[in-house]
């Protein structure tokens, strides 16, 4: 499985999929942002309702594909707090997981010193 960490990441994630899923049938991807990235939602050049709608269709078209098969790697990371604000995290996290909830992936998570929040 590889795993997307951002959008980028993630699309990138998917042409590997697609490449090595043709040669050997067993890759596969991951969508989302990781909780290390979410402050990329709020930098995002068009707002982070764009790079959400980006994702939910990358997701989307990957997973009738046979492509993707999680939604991840998504969570929260408060060891590094420097990267991304607890704030921007638990935000985007939430957001992500009604996308899931959506397009109905299984969930690719991420938990680093965030055990309060993340029960």
């Amino acid at each position: 499985m590889v795993t997307g960490s951002d959008l980028k990441e993630s699309e990138h994630a998917v042409q590997i999929s697609k490449d090595y899923q043709r040669q050997a049938g067993f890759c596969y991807a991951t969508v989302g942002v990781h909780p290390c990235q979410a402050k990329h939602f709020d930098e995002h050049p068009s707002g982070p309702s764009k790079l959400l709608q980006d994702l939910r269709d990358l997701a989307l078209s990957t997973k009738q594909s046979g492509h993707t098969v999680a939604f991840g790697e998504i969570g929260l990371d408060y060891d590094r707090l420097f990267l991304s604000p607890k704030e921007s995290q638990l935000k985007w996290f939430e957001a992500q997981l009604d996308l899931a909830v959506e397009i109905q992936l299984p969930l690719f998570l991420h938990s680093r010193a965030a055990g309060e929040d993340f029960e």
